[in-house]
């Protein structure tokens, strides 16, 4: 949502795909360089156009590394200008260890506003 106009549309969606479960956010913000979509998953990296906004750099290195601690991994589609969709892969043995270990409870959200400011 950092690099989302205040009142831009914010999407999050999951699907059951090809034995995983695919969660995914997706913004219409700056977009991100395919020379930065490496990077940003790096500790303390920073995408060219993160001099806009505020942050340590560690974000998307800890999304990651929960999802590899599930067996999973994390993708981003993105182009500059044109926003980006990060999807969080988790195949489904890996959730079927987590489920029996607790049970959650579903949720669905399929969009929110981006109200503008910090979180």
């Amino acid at each position: 949502m950092k690099f989302s106009e205040p009142g831009s549309e914010i999407a999050v969606g999951s699907a059951l795909r090809g034995g995983a479960l695919r969660l995914w956010v997706q913004d219409s913000g700056a977009g991100i360089s395919p020379e930065d979509q490496e990077a940003i998953f790096s500790r303390f990296a920073r995408g060219t156009n993160s001099s806009r906004t505020e942050g340590s750099g560690l974000g998307l290195t800890i999304v990651d590394s929960i999802a590899q601690g599930h067996g999973g991994w994390v993708d981003v589609m993105s182009s500059p200008g044109h926003g980006s969709t990060f999807t969080i892969v988790l195949p489904i043995q890996s959730l079927e260890m987590l489920q029996t270990a607790r049970p959650t409870a579903p949720t669905s959200l399929t969009s929110l506003t981006n109200p503008g400011g910090t979180r």
